[in-house]
């Protein structure tokens, strides 16, 4: 009873201990699956990352080899934009000297108006001697230059102001040889007086005449300023248009760089009599919303189709429409042309050209709309140096947008990689399967949960600041353009 007693309570300690043994022969088991899944999951991302690594370095490469040429076309803009400036800045100087001096001439206009005035002040209209003192008042006579002008030796009076001024005094002219006196019976204190106002009269002939010289001179530094504007502005649209195609160049060649692609097993649609082969050169990466997207275009465009023939046929109505309008006005013209043919060798006999008439022709309202046009060119000019300060402003904020960018570019990059290895440890969190109880479950559940919402969080970030990017290559873009 007591052997039968024993081998029971042995064959009980056996079974516990055999259920012992399973259970820790299927813990270990379970805990080498879950090692071994953590393994290939590591290698996997080790793999990735040493790939995005190579990618990089080639990257690196190439940014390298193209460092030099941007920084030589970095320096050439800004030299351009500086001499630029400068040109500019000189430009305006002399636009302001020229205010500056017209300003002064009107200013010398009014003083010589002033000294007509005291002549005819002091010799009035009803006065007997007018007419001789008004030849004298007139007269152009040789004078020394002033001794203000640093000049000690004694000059003629310039012939060509004489030229310039020949169409004013051709009515005195007959008298300008001969001697001049007093006339007889004038007053010789009047006489004096005549000369004194007639002298203040050439001192102002000269000074306006040597403002206008500088006038002149300012005029031909401006346009000389000018033409080297446009040949500045001409080698920054040339500089400019070498940084775009530097950068297209520069994308181009790091497009050329293979980049590896992770895809799942179910993302795979690329069969072949049922299996994947091996060969996958022929395949091509697509996403469904692309696809679906093309589908649909499919439909616009026959939409589009159609509503371009409505358009045409309605073109082609107008078309028609407008040609016989057109007949009707050149029957019209031809019977006009007719007619003032027929009136004109009534009235002269001849055909008159009313064109010329109207080009010979001068009136005041012309003479007005050339003020005006004065006028508004120097409005434009005014604005186009403010259109150029805009310019150089927004080329400055082109630079910083640029910057901005590539530090934009290169957050896409991190986001990208933290969403990818987020997603591969989702995937590899939702395949695995547990023999774990129920409150191991739900804490795996929440898991999964915290990571879904950490990884729409994540797109919502890369979609904004692609959103951003492409704002910012459109800014790019308008200030090449």
């Amino acid at each position: 009873m007591e052997a039968e007693l024993l081998q029971r309570r042995n064959q009980c300690e056996m079974e516990k201990l055999t259920g012992e043994v399973a259970d820790m022969v299927e813990a270990f088991d379970e805990a080498l699956g879950k090692l071994r899944r953590e393994k290939l999951s590591l290698e996997a991302d080790l793999k990735q990352a040493e790939i995005k690594r190579l990618v990089m370095y080639q990257e690196l490469q190439f940014l390298k080899d193209f460092e030099k040429r941007e920084n030589a076309l970095m320096e050439k803009l800004s030299g351009k934009l500086g001499e630029k400036k400068e040109v500019v800045e000189k430009i305006r100087q002399c636009q302001e000297s020229l205010d500056q001096k017209k300003s002064e001439i009107d200013k010398l206009i009014e003083h010589k108006k002033a000294v007509a005035i005291e002549f005819d002040e002091l010799v009035d209209d009803g006065h007997n001697f007018r007419e001789p003192l008004l030849k004298i008042f007139m007269r152009k006579i040789k004078r020394s230059k002033n001794k203000t002008q640093g000049d000690s030796d004694d000059e003629d009076y310039d012939s060509d102001a004489e030229d310039e001024d020949e169409d004013e005094d051709e009515d005195f002219d007959d008298d300008d040889e001969d001697e001049e006196v007093c006339p007889p019976g004038c007053d010789q204190v009047l006489y004096e007086k005549v000369c004194d106002i007639r002298e203040k009269r050439l001192d102002q002939e000269d000074v306006i005449a040597e403002f206008q010289k500088g006038i002149d001179n300012l005029k031909k530094e401006k346009e000389q300023f000018s033409k080297k504007q446009k040949v500045v502005e001409s080698s920054l649209q040339k500089i400019n248009q070498d940084i775009i195609e530097f950068q297209k160049e520069k994308q181009g060649k790091l497009n050329e760089i293979d980049v590896v692609v992770t895809l799942s097993m179910h993302q795979m649609e690329y069969l072949v009599d049922g299996k994947l082969p091996y060969d996958l050169s022929n395949a091509l990466v697509f996403s469904n919303t692309e696809l679906e997207k093309l589908k649909s275009r499919i439909k616009e465009l026959d939409q589009e189709k159609i509503a371009l023939r409505r358009q045409q046929q309605e073109l082609r109505k107008e078309h028609q429409q407008l040609l016989r309008d057109k007949k009707a006005k050149e029957s019209r013209i031809a019977e006009l042309d007719a007619r003032a043919y027929n009136v004109q060798m009534l009235k002269f006999g001849q055909e008159i050209d009313l064109e010329l008439l109207d080009r010979i022709g001068t009136t005041r309202g012309a003479e007005e709309l050339q003020e005006q046009l004065k006028q508004q060119e120097a409005a434009f000019a005014k604005e186009l140096r403010q259109w150029d300060r805009k310019i150089e402003q927004a080329q400055d904020q082109m630079l910083a947008l640029t910057s901005d960018n590539t530090q934009c570019l290169q957050t896409v990059t991190k986001l990208s990689t933290q969403q990818k290895s987020l997603e591969a440890k989702l995937t590899t969190t939702q395949t695995s399967l547990f023999n774990d109880p129920v409150a191991r479950r739900r804490k795996e559940i929440a898991e999964r949960d915290r990571l879904v919402q950490e990884v729409n969080s994540q797109a919502k970030e890369i979609n904004s600041l692609k959103a951003q990017i492409v704002v910012l290559r459109r800014k790019d873009t308008s200030m090449y353009e």
